[in-house]
């Protein structure tokens, strides 16, 4: 089953809140992937449809986080 692409695209950014969240707090190490997407309100099969893998995850989440600080710095 396809979702809009909006609430895909809200999904996604559920899930970059939550990981850098849990990564700050624990680690990168100490997360699982369905801690991730139980935190997010999801299942543990969804993650598949917005990252190929846990390592691909934190590089999202880190590339968001860069991209938000640089707007917020550029105003």
């Amino acid at each position: 089953m396809r979702y809009p692409v909006e609430e895909t695209a809200a999904k996604h950014e559920r899930i970059i809140k939550v990981v850098l969240h849990l990564f700050r707090k624990r680690g990168f190490e100490n997360v699982s992937v369905g801690e991730v997407m139980k935190a997010a309100g999801l299942t543990h099969g969804a993650f598949y449809a917005h990252s190929g893998s846990k390592e691909e995850l934190q590089a999202a989440a880190v590339s968001d986080e860069i991209l938000r600080s640089v707007r917020q710095k550029l105003g």
